[in-house]
């Protein structure tokens, strides 16, 4: 489902305008591996971040990021940590009004996820570090709300279902892991 620029903005300020403020930001979900002994660096890492908007009730809006961080060696393609943790951060509301789903999702993916983004890089550097590799820093995210009014943005790509399942991969099975999960 693509929309342009111009109507996600223009969504987007729809559930804006009843927001008064942030009062809460925490992680609902938590999990991380990785490979032992520590593998030497350098490291190819890719992340993926995935949004949804959902309107709790009528005083409060909650947005969704859920971050998918691994990391493997370049030399040998060998995993050497992965990082999963979905954060919310939850919205009091001005007034009563009922939003869509497309309304909360363009929220989400315009004002929600460089609201968020702050903390899980926070999060995600201190966890890698404590996994005993080298900390690492996620790149800053631009709100897609800056791009020029005509682009298409494919929510699709950003949005994703409630209570998505974890992601668990197998480091390799010889070696010892240490793991951390909590929910």
């Amino acid at each position: 489902m693509t929309t342009s620029v111009s109507e996600l903005r223009e969504r987007a300020a729809r559930v804006l305008a009843a927001v008064e403020t942030i009062y809460d930001i925490h992680a609902t979900s938590f999990e991380c591996q990785a490979h032992h002994p520590v593998l030497p660096g350098p490291f190819s890492v890719t992340t993926d971040l995935s949004l949804r908007g959902e309107q709790a009730d009528e005083e409060t809006i909650n947005i969704y990021s859920l971050y998918r961080i691994q990391a493997n060696t370049v030399e040998d393609d060998l995993l050497a940590w992965t990082v999963r943790f979905e954060m919310v951060g939850t919205w009091n509301q001005s007034n009563a009004e009922r939003f869509d789903d497309r309304d909360l999702n363009s929220f989400a993916l315009g004002y929600g996820a460089t609201t968020l983004h702050p903390y899980a890089r926070e999060t995600a550097q201190s966890v890698v570090g404590r996994l005993g590799y080298p900390p690492f820093t996620m790149d800053m995210i631009q709100s897609p709300l800056a791009a020029s009014e005509d682009a298409e943005i494919d929510l699709e790509r950003f949005i994703t279902a409630p209570s998505t399942p974890p992601v668990n991969q197998d480091l390799d099975n010889e070696s010892e892991h240490a793991e951390a999960s909590s929910s």
